[in-house]
């Protein structure tokens, strides 16, 4: 055997017999570089799986939330200017909520208006789709909405209710609820912003009239 075989022999002998068998320095480079590009490698290759993920989840959250109409009950409008501010204060929660598709806003609508009423009819001269939800609102706001439409309606029945009172032909309320009625009448008004201070005037203009 060659000496400088047999020289290596005791010396990788005399290592391991010693304290503990130490790697040397050269070979602790190399698996430390062949590790590096490893890790380098799997992180090129996740992170195109981490990129789909946190697209998908944005675009979950994003997306609009599909309803099953039945579960979402909205009272009948018939067409009534009086009923209006029912019905709006009702489905405003609907119009404004932005996770609810367009489409569905629709069908949330024409569901919710009764059969052979104005409401209904309105409804149905367009057509379903939810590109057309906001011309649609846009007319029912402008028919059954109008403020000073609305504002005249509610003076006319707090003068009607007045006057029938006070008429000894006229059907008599008892005093619980002529007070409730009068002040459903006056909570519409103010839901209008018409101030207290103009009910009178209001009231003596539509007496003249």
């Amino acid at each position: 055997m060659a000496p400088a075989k047999t020289a290596a022999k005791k010396n990788l002998k005399r290592a391991a017999d010693s304290d503990g068998f130490q790697i040397p320095p050269k070979h602790l480079t190399v698996k430390a570089e062949i590790s590096t590009k490893l890790k380098r490698r799997l992180s090129v290759l996740e992170k195109p799986k981490l990129d789909e993920s946190a697209k998908n989840y944005v675009e979950n959250i994003n997306a609009p939330r599909k309803f099953k109409l039945p579960e979402l009950e909205l009272k009948q409008f018939k067409g009534n200017i009086k009923d209006w501010l029912q019905r709006w204060g009702q489905f405003k929660k609907i119009d404004e909520d932005l996770e609810i598709a367009d489409d569905d806003k629709l069908q949330h609508l024409i569901q919710s208006a009764t059969k052979n009423s104005p409401a209904r009819h309105l409804d149905e001269s367009f057509p379903p789709s939810g590109k057309n939800y906001v011309e649609v609102i846009l007319c029912f706001k402008d028919r059954f909405g109008r403020e000073d439409l609305l504002i005249e309606v509610y003076i006319r029945e707090l003068l009607a209710l007045v006057i029938n009172n006070s008429n000894p032909q006229g059907q008599k309320y008892s005093l619980v609820k002529l007070y409730d009625t009068l002040e459903g009448q006056l909570r519409s008004l103010k839901s209008l912003d018409v101030a207290k201070d103009n009910f009178f005037a209001i009231l003596l203009y539509s007496l003249i009239e």
